[in-house]
């Protein structure tokens, strides 16, 4: 038999495979739970039992819900009822008093990815990507919260016995609603890039943001601030400079089995503008399980004065598997 042959018999494996993961991920509950204090929350079924729901929401938290504080549990618009089913809205009636929302913990994702050829141009790339967030309500007020996320990337990959990526960073980032349309956050970074020839790169800002919209499928942000960076270089001086920062983030969930997430971010120099940085991202994921996706991710780099080996814009497209946590 030879390598054709195989290929193309694991090709089919491999693609029976994904439309099965597919199937099996299509009968996922969307449902609007709306609160005693008028609050509306949407988000799929995660668990259900006689004191609380939990949901898996849009914006990729994890909410728990005591049975005391909901009014009223429904489908959601963007969930069509199977053939011949009837699903009324249905109410929750309770004679104790509303509870407090407690936090809703920890969630996550992890995403890895694999890439190689070998024809013209042989090359393997590794990607992998953790995220976390942990969002604690108000008391006073649901739909408010502290909300703190930790991301940890990176990249490795060759090309004919020679490195073509090696990069590492991770970060947090704390916000807390002061308004049911604003908020404040700080942030910060550390990582390296050998290709880019900086041995360790880190980065501190605070900034004001507002929540432009919040939808039950259909989360946008923006926000304002200043970033202090600062890099040490493999064949240059140490730089240092303070920039502004602008930035746009965007989760929509498209239907209960597609979902987008896309942030861009402009950094210009405080310095008269001399130097300008900008970073794009766009992921977007196809629902395979509840906790399992696959994940297409487009990312722009640019940056007016980069190391002496590398251009000022690089572009990268990567595929990969998504866990949910």
């Amino acid at each position: 038999m030879t390598s054709h042959h195989i290929k193309f018999g694991l090709s089919r494996r491999i693609l029976g495979m994904t439309a099965l993961l597919v199937t099996l991920g299509l009968r996922a509950e969307l449902v609007v739970l709306e609160l005693q204090n008028g609050d509306r929350i949407t988000g799929t079924v995660q668990r259900k039992d006689t004191n609380v729901v939990e949901l898996s929401t849009a914006w990729g938290a994890m909410v728990t819900v005591p049975l005391t504080e909901l009014k009223m549990r429904r489908p959601s618009a963007d969930s069509a009822p199977a053939e011949g089913e009837s699903r009324p809205a249905a109410p929750i009636i309770t004679g104790k008093p509303a509870a407090k929302l407690p936090a809703r913990g920890w969630k996550g994702d992890a995403q890895v990815g694999l890439n190689y050829a070998n024809g013209i141009r042989e090359y393997e790339s590794y990607y992998a990507r953790l995220r976390a967030i942990h969002v604690r309500p108000y008391e006073h007020a649901a739909r408010q919260s502290w909300r703190n996320s930790l991301e940890y990337s990176a990249e490795y990959g060759e090309s004919r016995g020679r490195t073509f990526q090696n990069r590492m960073e991770g970060g947090i980032e704390s916000a807390a609603d002061f308004s049911p349309r604003t908020f404040a956050y700080g942030l910060g970074n550390l990582g390296y890039d050998k290709i880019r020839e900086v041995d360790l790169r880190y980065e501190l800002g605070p900034g004001i943001g507002w929540h432009l919209l919040q939808r039950t499928n259909l989360l946008l942000n923006t926000a304002i601030g200043v970033n202090f960076q600062s890099e040490m270089r493999t064949l240059e001086p140490a730089a240092a400079e303070f920039f502004y920062r602008l930035v746009q983030d965007l989760h929509w969930r498209i239907n209960p089995h597609l979902s987008l997430e896309q942030k861009a971010e402009y950094l210009p120099s405080v310095d008269a503008f001399a130097r300008t940085r900008a970073r794009f991202e766009a992921t977007l994921k196809i629902k395979l399980l509840d906790n399992l996706s696959w994940n297409l991710t487009f990312e722009d780099l640019y940056d007016t004065e980069p190391s002496m080996n590398v251009g000022a814009n690089e572009m990268k497209i990567r595929s990969g598997l998504g866990i949910a946590f």
